[in-house]
């Protein structure tokens, strides 16, 4: 098993800014995240792929969370429909990694522990 992060919340962090940011999703990416997180594709290998997104998000967001660094009341899936919306947003602007990057700093600053 990997050593755990040194800064959780700064691992979370980093999980989603490679998502989003570092190599930009192909268009439609994020909208079929937030779709095959659905209850419809429960049992599919679609679902599956979700749920075993969800469940690294999930593992990052749990430390962060241990740590103080991210509020206690977000969930996974939240946290992934939240990041998803903001790539679908993106994929309608001009420079898609700089909104991203952008809107991730609001989300970040949104999630920090109080």
């Amino acid at each position: 098993a990997p050593a755990p992060a040194a800064d959780p919340g700064a691992a979370l962090a980093g999980w989603l800014r490679a998502y989003l940011c570092d190599d930009v999703p192909p268009r439609g990416t994020p909208a079929v995240l937030i779709e095959a997180m659905s209850e419809r594709w429960t049992g599919t290998g679609l679902g599956g792929a979700a749920s075993a997104i969800c469940d690294a998000a999930g593992g990052l967001l749990s430390a962060a969370q241990r740590a103080g660094a991210v509020r206690p009341d977000v969930g996974a899936r939240d946290l992934l429909r939240l990041a998803s919306a903001i790539g679908i947003a993106a994929e309608r602007t001009p420079d898609p990694s700089a909104y991203n990057d952008r809107m991730l700093t609001l989300l970040f600053d949104g999630l920090r522990a109080r």
